[in-house]
């Protein structure tokens, strides 16, 4: 109802020698509005929101005329107040579609026939793919580029093993990646287990168990069950962090005091979740 005009957030991040830093930002409802619409008019609950993966930084006007931006571009940013060019900064996914169509660098100049002006144009797309006018290597480009669902509930299926919790990486595992080694990610390592004390830690990626490719969190669960059942033995796991140095390590099976079993996210569930046991000798 217009009472709100804007929000006042505590931002923390990392600046370039690693250290912890913290911004107060006020955040305009403008940014918001696309999703506060979506929430009053959506069958669903919580509305379907997409997202081009990507991060967009102010561009300066001389910036842009180096990068190849025409003269009549350029006039009609300057014409319209508070006016601002967007580049991409960094992509957010490796592997959606949306992030293999966009480069970092690119100048956004339109969104579906519209001129982007700020980044509220871009901020919440609902639209299942937009067309966009790019300038890139100098030149203007037109993409057709599809957007990216945001789940809600990014993490439905958990799977622990040994004191290891794995799961699909989530959103905010992607993007500190440029290439996923697997979709088979260690989010937790309990204290003790037996994947604690083998090496294995939460932010890196399993790629292999004994010998057998693991690509997805199925092909995981099922070199699982395809262990021979019997005494403790060690396993081979080879594993991946985020600066996809593979590893071999070597892990002692304990199915007595840490047994396999799965998480599933079930709306039938009072907790939402319901317990998958996994049979061990």
């Amino acid at each position: 109802r217009g009472r709100v005009q804007a929000l006042w957030v505590s931002v923390s991040s990392q600046d370039a020698a690693h250290k912890d830093t913290t911004a107060m930002l006020g955040l305009d409802v403008s940014v918001l509005r696309p999703a506060l619409d979506a929430l009053r008019t959506a069958a669903r609950v919580p509305p379907p929101l997409r997202s081009l993966d990507a991060d967009l930084w102010p561009l300066r006007p001389a910036a842009a005329r180096a990068l190849g931006l025409s003269d009549a571009r350029l006039a009609q940013a300057e014409a319209a107040p508070n006016a601002q060019l967007l580049s991409v900064s960094a992509l957010l996914a490796c592997e959606t579609p949306a992030a293999r169509a966009l480069r970092v660098g690119d100048v956004v100049l339109q969104c579906d026939g519209a001129a982007v002006r700020d980044v509220s144009a871009l901020a919440v797309v609902a639209a299942p793919a937009v067309d966009l006018v790019v300038l890139r290597d100098g030149r203007e480009q037109a993409l057709h580029v599809e957007t990216t669902e945001l789940d809600a509930m990014e993490t439905r299926r958990v799977v622990h093993w040994c004191g290891a919790l794995v799961q699909r990486p989530y959103r905010a595992v992607l993007e500190q990646v440029r290439r996923l080694p697997s979709a088979v990610y260690i989010s937790c390592t309990l204290f003790g287990s037996p994947a604690n004390a083998a090496g294995l830690r939460p932010g890196m990626w399993i790629t292999e168990v004994d010998g057998r490719a693991v690509a997805t969190l199925d092909d995981f669960a099922e070199a699982l069950d395809a262990m021979r059942p019997g005494a403790p033995r060690y396993v081979r796991v080879a594993v991946a962090g985020k600066n996809l140095v593979a590893r071999v390590l070597s892990l002692r099976v304990d199915n007595h005091y840490w047994p396999p079993w799965e998480l599933v996210h079930d709306e039938a569930e009072a907790s939402g979740w319901r317990m998958v046991e996994k049979a061990v000798d």
